[in-house]
């Protein structure tokens, strides 16, 4: 069965691991030598016996770029399936699980071999190339090795006895001073604010706004920030259409969990959402021009959002998660939307120590309203005599 394109974009943006690997030009098979068709075979072979939870990919055409999207080469010629099948279950000591498959991708032809998760370990019943007979290869990160007596004697363990060595994380949205969980499924109620005219908006000062006077004097003496009312009126739209949202990664289990990476995707077919990291988060003004204006929040600054082709991309680096603890993102994730959306968040979590990424779903109910909100109401509002109504 043919690869969905959703899957082959979302591989774009993985890096090279245990159920994913890159390669810019196809393998040469026809009209060579055992020598270079052993590095097809030994790469199928290192594939089938890695330690993973998942099915994986060889996407031949295709540049790695680590961090950002994989860049689609393509290929002129294909691999036959069936004497790719012929090849390679003639010289094991039992049949690989696996598929050639082709799939055009920004107009461009790629090659993919799946390979399936299936028993291990496999190896070949004789030497051929460069390969010897008996040698177990196996894929460790992204690089290929032999596997060693004790990764051959654990192979031969159903995956499922091998679940206590593995951490288990959990992701759910929570409350950020409390950091009480929310489960996986938020309402949010973005507001779209338009001023009825920011050229009204005056400027600040603490003394009596019609005593020309006294502004001289609240201006060059006592230093007001003169941009307090107009910086005020840029934060908080900037917060007002982009709630604050948090994250809580559990880990349930009772293993250690390495090196925690928390992806997010989310579609945005009609560019109407608005999401944004902490990154651009603006400063909260301050009324006084000294001292200087308050700075941003101490955010994670390891949460970064992109855009993608079909959406956003966000990712978290959480590090180390300790058997039965939790770890609160305090990322500045900022989410919301043009117009009311209900959105679902495809989730992947990649730690050092999973055979493959886990995969969950989260749900976030943007209820958007837009709201003029005249200059006076605004002044009331920075004053304390007046507040947004968000419609919560």
């Amino acid at each position: 069965m043919a690869l969905q394109q959703e899957l082959l974009e979302q591989l774009l943006y993985e890096d090279e691991g245990t159920t994913l690997d890159f390669k810019r030009d196809q393998y040469p098979f026809t009209k060579t030598n055992d020598h270079v068709k052993s590095e097809l075979l030994k790469d199928i072979l290192a594939f089938s016996n890695a330690w993973r939870r998942s099915d994986a990919y060889i996407l031949i055409g295709v540049d790695e770029v680590k961090g950002a999207r994989s860049i689609v080469a393509g290929i002129d010629k294909h691999l036959d399936d069936a004497e790719l099948q012929e090849f390679v279950n003639l010289k094991t000591q039992r049949p690989v699980l696996f598929s050639y498959q082709q799939a055009k991708l920004d107009g461009k032809e790629i090659g993919i071999l799946h390979i399936q998760m299936q028993e291990r370990p496999i190896y070949l019943k004789k030497n051929f190339g460069k390969l010897k007979e008996n040698e177990v290869w196996i894929r460790r990160g992204s690089s290929t090795a032999i596997a060693n007596p004790d990764e051959i004697k654990k192979m031969g363990q159903p995956i499922t006895d091998l679940s206590e060595s593995i951490p288990q994380i959990d992701i759910q949205f929570s409350e950020h001073k409390t950091r009480k969980l929310l489960g996986k499924s938020i309402d949010l109620f973005p507001v779209i604010v338009n001023f009825s005219d920011l050229a009204e908006i005056p400027d600040y000062s603490s003394a009596p706004r019609h005593t020309e006077s006294s502004l001289h004097i609240a201006a060059y003496v006592l230093r007001d920030n003169r941009e307090y009312y107009r910086d005020s009126a840029k934060y908080w739209k900037w917060h007002w259409e982009s709630p604050r949202v948090e994250i809580m990664a559990s880990n349930t289990g009772s293993v250690l969990a390495k090196g925690v990476r928390v992806e997010l995707v989310i579609e945005d077919p009609g560019s109407n959402l608005i999401i944004r990291d902490s990154s651009n988060l603006p400063a909260q003004p301050s009324s006084s021009g000294f001292p200087f204006p308050d700075s941003p929040p101490a955010f994670n600054l390891d949460v970064n959002v992109r855009r993608s082709s079909q959406g956003w991309i966000v990712e978290a680096n959480l590090g180390k998660i300790q058997p039965k603890a939790s770890v609160h993102t305090d990322c500045g994730l900022f989410m919301g939307s043009k117009q009311p959306a209900e959105i679902d968040i495809k989730v992947r979590i990649f730690a050092d120590n999973l055979p493959s990424p886990l995969e969950c779903n989260l749900n976030v109910n943007l209820k958007t309203s837009d709201k003029t909100l005249p200059v006076d109401k605004f002044l009331e509002m920075m004053d304390g005599k007046n507040c947004l109504d968000r419609g919560e």
